[in-house]
């Protein structure tokens, strides 16, 4: 074991702790309050808390957790916990040995989702992840010894979704399939993700042909029949071409009357979406505040003002409960392809819907452009509501 120099660790120190590229493969931060305790972080950029101790004259270590799943707090307890333990004869080896013989995916899901980093994540991802899991995973996993789990009843869980039509939720089912598994190896449960190399077989390209051409489309659309925070939902959607999650977890802090914009900070591509509010926009916001004036959410859910509206009851009330033949993506499709026909540039639909080429433009391109981003508004909204009056 490498030679060990404590410091005064802190939270910043700690997160400031990077692979070195000068330095050896395994790299440590050690601490000088919790003897044999240390942060290792591996060329891939990987760190987890370590534990060195001596037991019966041989030095042995064990992982406790990786970072950030368990910080400093939590790790120096974790590791006087140990160390306690120690003192008593029992040796933290064999009992995470046998913990590991009695994990299911059952009792490694309950251990994950109360984890400080699944608490940090956003309301939407423990919506979905929940959701996932208890609906699609735990019925079929669940009991399963984690070590016993086979690549095989993985892809079985993805094929079924597949043959279900259900190819979106597939995905993500998937996606939240690794990020369990990638835990548990974080853990030292398991050596390798069940979910490698798991491909969800896609019956159709992926491409969606559908966009609201005609008049009678836009107006179903903007006359949707639904509860009030749902049909203003679709509205601004349709509006402004925003992926339906921006603005459905909306909050009011995201809107700054006072310099007319609406923002989001995080999206899909980590650039952050503003856009300047157009009168019809305004509209929608004082006709929602009025309504829902005790709720942060400016789409607040129709059984409580505290959260948004949930994803899976959107898609619910929008195909399921009236039969509409447009999603909320197509929305988005729309918007992008009403602009092209009004002619407006690709390079200023790129910025209302905020896409991410890659072009060494954009690249170089500072400030918001509100004002470009306003006058492709103005020619679609001036469509779109001669089309919504006369129809």
């Amino acid at each position: 074991m490498p030679k060990r120099t404590g410091v005064n660790l802190t939270h910043t120190r700690v997160e400031r702790f990077h692979h070195q590229p000068n330095g050896g493969r395994l790299q440590y931060l050690w601490d000088n309050q919790v003897t044999g305790l240390g942060l290792q972080v591996l060329p891939s950029g990987q760190r987890s808390w370590v534990l060195n101790y001596r037991i019966a004259g041989k030095k042995k270590r064990i992982t406790l957790g990786g970072f950030p799943e368990l910080d400093l707090d939590q790790a120096r307890e974790t590791g006087l916990t140990q160390l306690a333990g120690l003192r008593n004869g029992v040796d933290p080896a064999a009992v995470k040995k046998a913990s590991r013989a009695a994990h299911t995916v059952r009792t490694l899901y309950d251990e994950y989702v109360d984890t400080r980093y699944f608490e940090t994540r956003s309301p939407d991802f423990h919506s979905n992840f929940r959701s996932t899991m208890r609906r699609y995973v735990l019925p079929v996993l669940g009991d399963q010894p984690l070590k016993g789990v086979q690549r095989a009843q993985v892809r079985g869980v993805i094929d079924d979704l597949v043959n279900a039509g259900k190819e979106g939720m597939a995905q993500g089912t998937l996606t939240h399939m690794r990020v369990l598994f990638g835990y548990a190896i974080d853990q030292e449960l398991l050596e390798h993700s069940p979910a490698d190399r798991v491909r969800v077989k896609r019956t159709t390209s992926g491409r969606r042909e559908k966009w609201l051409q005609s008049s009678e489309e836009l107006c179903s659309a903007w006359w949707f029949e639904g509860k009030p925070q749902v049909r203003a939902l679709v509205r601004w959607c349709l509006l402004t071409g925003c992926r339906r999650d921006e603005a459905r977890t909306a909050r009011w802090e995201q809107i700054d009357r006072e310099v007319g914009t609406w923002t989001v900070p995080e999206t899909k591509n980590h650039r952050a979406l503003v856009l300047p509010l157009a009168p019809v926009m305004m509209a929608i916001l004082e006709a929602l505040r009025a309504t829902f004036p005790r709720s942060e959410y400016v789409f607040p859910a129709t059984t409580s003002q505290k959260k948004p509206i949930p994803r899976g009851s959107m898609d619910y009330l929008i195909r399921g409960g009236t039969g509409a033949v447009w999603s909320m993506h197509v929305l988005r499709h729309t918007v992008e392809s009403w602009l092209a026909e009004l002619h407006v540039t690709e390079e200023h639909r790129n910025l209302v819907l905020n896409h991410w080429t890659g072009r060494m433009s954009e690249r170089y391109r500072h400030g918001l452009q509100l004002e470009a981003k306003r006058k492709a508004l103005e020619i679609w909204h001036k469509k779109l509501m001669e089309v919504v009056s006369n129809g």
